[in-house]
């Protein structure tokens, strides 16, 4: 594995328990029923990770990271399409938490307010497209 690898892997595994850190801390009394709860806990952070892989997954130059790429963002979107725009992992965890389904998760995207913006389902899933043409391009240059 090249250097290329760990310092993405490092970035995202960084980035995802930094994403899932401000989660818990911001909301310290929506998690207090299950955050001892270390299956619960690791959907939980796992989610956030494949949050911020999705969201810049594209940004790397590793065929592990890229190729992957070109998969779950659009299986994300049609989970969400299926399921009435609930992420079945927040789902799993709001449950176990018992926080109520009509909260966001409060994840990179919402902290920078984005997913406050008028159209931004529309932008999000426009950009899905744009960033996987992106790392479509990409592979075919390190390829």
């Amino acid at each position: 594995m090249s250097d290329n690898f760990f310092k993405s892997l490092g970035l995202l595994l960084v980035l995802g328990t930094i994403a899932y850190l401000m989660d818990v801390t911001n909301a310290k009394d929506k998690y207090k029923k299950c955050i001892r709860n270390k299956k619960v806990q690791a959907v939980h952070w796992g989610h956030h990770f494949l949050n911020v892989y999705c969201q810049i997954g594209w940004l790397f130059y590793h065929p592990i990271f890229l190729i992957p790429f070109l998969i779950f963002p659009y299986a994300l979107v049609l989970q969400w399409t299926m399921n009435d725009s609930k992420c079945v992992a927040t789902q799993y965890v709001y449950n176990q938490c018992e926080i109520p389904e009509y909260e966001s998760l409060r994840d990179l995207l919402k902290f920078t307010g984005l997913k406050d913006w008028k159209h931004f389902t529309l932008i999000h899933r426009c950009s899905v497209i744009i960033f996987s043409c992106i790392a479509a391009y990409k592979l075919m240059y390190i390829m």
